[in-house]
């Protein structure tokens, strides 16, 4: 048994450590306008010019031998504390080729400068490598499937927005893919299992950043489910960073689970999320590892019959509480 000293000491250890730590934040699929000074202080080894979403054009610091030109994409990573945008390759995302056009008009898709209407029609389109992105606007899914290693980037989450009313699934994902900076909303009233992003593939991961998920089943029967992300095959693997989870069910209806990892063999991490389920925030019924860095747990509810939830998050009363195996918990009152 830890002593209550003791947890509290790490409690504010903790919590003075969070507040110096200002994480980047990631904006991908950036449209390059500029490259005159790539090469301000030596070869490669200078400044961009380049659009970074909400941002606008910023001046990006560059510093690597990767090819780049005016309307390719690249990714950046800006440091609020340092108020500095900074091209983020190597050991990333990389650069993300394309061949001009910026940006989709509002409620249009985009790869390479091609525009479509559809996501559904986008993703007959793209290949593995490629990188759709997604204007402002609602954007109307009926459970549409990413291709395997195909990524989806939208502007920012409260403007980019994928909407489900008509099939008990709004996206799946394969494996390999990033998705970031956009909603996924799935609204029903079935008898069924309802999942908003259903993640598929076996050995994969798929990275999620800045995106917010929900499954809403006002349904009260004792057939209807509710959930925001399921995971359901071998060695899939979920990384999400910043992002929101939410289900909801209706009164009688069995349950609602903001995140599910019901496969076996994967490897997940969650930080900075916020998770928020009707039954459960998390359900880990696998038998492999769940890594919570910082997240805030609504209701403060695991599902984990096999122990394997490991890390620390805060609940709505504030309160820190560290997961050392399962649903063994520790907060600042002991």
């Amino acid at each position: 048994m830890i002593h209550p000293d003791l947890t509290q000491e790490i409690a504010r250890l903790a919590d003075s450590l969070h507040a110096k730590f200002s994480p980047p934040e990631f904006i991908p699929g950036c449209l390059v306008k500029s490259v005159a000074d790539k090469s301000l202080y030596a070869t490669n080894n200078g400044w961009i010019e380049a659009v970074c979403g909400k941002h606008n054009q910023q001046r990006v610091r560059w510093k690597s031998a990767e090819s780049i030109a005016v309307n390719d994409y690249v990714d950046v990573l800006y440091f609020a504390d340092r108020r500095l945008f900074e091209a983020y390759g190597i050991g990333g995302a990389g650069a993300i080729a394309g061949t001009g056009g910026g940006w989709p008009n509002t409620g249009k898709l985009m790869i390479s400068g091609v525009e479509y209407d559809t996501l559904a029609v986008a993703v007959t389109v793209a290949v593995a490598g490629d990188t759709i992105l997604a204007g402002v606007g609602t954007h109307v899914i009926s459970d549409v499937a990413l291709p395997a290693g195909v990524n989806l980037v939208g502007v920012d989450r409260d403007n980019t927005i994928f909407s489900c009313t008509a099939t008990a699934i709004g996206l799946r994902t394969g494996g390999g893919s990033y998705i970031a900076n956009l909603s996924v909303i799935l609204v029903r009233n079935e008898n069924t299992i309802e999942r908003a992003v259903y993640c598929l593939g076996t050995f994969a991961t798929d990275e999620f950043f800045n995106c917010y998920i929900e499954c809403a089943n006002a349904n009260t029967n004792s057939g209807a489910y509710a959930y925001a992300l399921q995971a359901n095959a071998t060695g899939h693997s979920i990384k999400a960073a910043q992002c929101e989870f939410k289900a909801t069910i209706g009164a009688g209806g069995v349950e609602a689970i903001a995140f599910f990892q019901n496969g076996t063999a994967s490897s997940d991490v969650l930080r900075n999320c916020k998770l928020d389920g009707g039954t459960y925030d998390i359900s880990k019924v696998g038998t492999t590892s769940l890594i919570l860095d910082d997240c805030i747990l609504v209701n403060g509810t695991i599902l984990d019959p096999n122990s394997k939830v490991t890390g620390w998050y805060s609940g709505t009363t504030g309160s820190l509480n560290f997961l050392y195996s399962g649903i063994y918990r520790y907060g600042p009152d002991g």
